[in-house]
């Protein structure tokens, strides 16, 4: 307790130091505090309890299924 003036003194001297190291720890808060709630909002809404299956065509993403596999997919699932 007896070095807590001269720490409160070196902070005044240095205002622009502290407040922009201060401003700097808020806003890592405020971000980790963000990107979390996104995650667990994200884990949240997968894991709603529904099966997905995620299919894709072998040459490229550009091209789609063709319809008919979508009786073949659903049989197979059961």
């Amino acid at each position: 307790m007896r070095f807590l003036p001269f720490i409160l003194k070196h902070l005044r001297r240095n205002w622009i130091r502290t407040s922009s190291t201060a401003a700097a720890i808020a806003v890592c808060v405020f971000l980790f505090c963000t990107l979390q709630t996104f995650v667990a909002s994200l884990t949240g809404f997968l894991k709603q309890g529904t099966t997905r299956l995620i299919t894709r065509h072998n040459v490229s993403l550009v091209f789609r299924l063709p319809n008919a596999y979508e009786a073949e997919i659903a049989t197979s699932l059961g």
